[in-house]
């Protein structure tokens, strides 16, 4: 399946429609208060779908394994021939660099910290999230350029940056120009 192909498309557009009755009725579903875009939640699957305020689909969840939140491992194929279990390294090497890359509390393992890379094109963002700062790949998000978080830039003397030991280093910019 090209999600990508089905991202940016009403509900009501045949191939849109054609994946939605694939997939069959969600096991449940969200709407957020806020933006009113509305989650189509597929457990079993290991699929979570976002439609936006207006109907079209602007994000997929695929998740792997290793999450407690009871999602099953996504069985299909993932975009750009990407594997689940592969580290931040390998997906990298796979893709080349990310655009942004970052940490924030998992989404599939509530307590966790997780690393994430996001991977900017034209139209998309694939998004990848791992356990630990390395890896393994558990998540993979495909969105619309236009749903993807924008930047929230720290102050310009709190940056992390991940370090050589596989580990989140948080570091200043006065301390990295005091070291040079």
């Amino acid at each position: 399946m090209d999600y990508a192909s089905l991202l940016g498309k009403n509900r009501h557009d045949a191939d849109v429609r054609a994946f939605l009755t694939r997939l069959g009725d969600p096991a449940d579903t969200h709407t957020d208060e806020d933006t009113q875009s509305v989650d189509l939640m597929y457990p079993a699957l290991g699929e979570d779908l976002r439609l936006d305020a207006d109907g079209r689909l602007e994000t997929i969840f695929l998740s792997g394994p290793g999450n407690e939140s009871g999602y099953a491992t996504y069985g299909g194929p993932l975009p750009k021939g990407v594997l689940f279990g592969w580290s931040s390294v390998q997906l990298n090497d796979a893709l080349g660099p990310p655009t942004r890359t970052g940490m924030t509390h998992s989404i599939l393992s509530p307590g966790d910290t997780v690393c994430w890379d996001r991977y900017d094109a034209s139209d998309t963002c694939l998004h990848s999230q791992y356990r630990g700062v390395n890896g393994p790949l558990n998540l993979v998000t495909i969105m619309t350029s236009a749903s993807a978080p924008r930047p929230r830039e720290a102050p310009p003397n709190e940056r992390m940056q991940r370090s050589a030991r596989s580990e989140i280093v948080p570091f200043t910019l006065d301390a990295v120009a005091r070291a040079r």
